[in-house]
């Protein structure tokens, strides 16, 4: 439309030189391309605003994961702990059973062979300690 003006406002294509009509003409087709592609760009960016939403889902799903796993790495040496405290425990157990099985032998054996002779299995005797005769009025009540 500019081009009408350089030459008066009356002036049609069909008046302007062919030199000056192909310049037109090119400007024209320009344009149209010149147009496609905003229109081709404005469509690409709509396209790119829809895929990024799954990403940016995404990224989320992972930041949420990559704390979680922060967590566990910080319950890795509390979870160490506890299996030395299990072990430990273990332990403990199994010296307490043995401790067990070693006092009710020594029991069985106290009742069956008194300490003075002529006094009962059971009964108590000089000199035996208060523990002694707890175990053996326990191991008694068991038989």
């Amino acid at each position: 439309m500019a081009a009408w003006n350089i030459f008066g406002r009356d002036t049609t294509p069909e008046q302007l030189p062919d030199d000056l009509r192909a310049i037109l003409a090119d400007m024209k087709r320009e344009r149209v391309a010149f147009e496609n592609l905003t229109t081709t760009a404005r469509e690409s960016g709509q396209n790119l605003t829809q895929l990024m939403q799954p990403v940016t889902e995404a990224q989320k799903v992972i930041a949420e994961l990559q704390s979680r796993i922060k967590s566990l790495e910080r319950l890795v040496p509390v979870l160490a702990t506890l299996d030395e405290q299990t072990e430990n425990v273990s332990k403990t157990q199994r010296r307490t059973e043995t401790q067990i099985t070693e006092n009710s032998t020594a029991a069985k054996q106290l009742r069956r062979a008194p300490a003075h002779p002529g006094l009962r299995p059971g009964a108590h005797t000089p000199g035996r300690s208060a523990q002694v005769e707890r175990i053996d009025r326990d191991a008694l009540r068991r038989v």
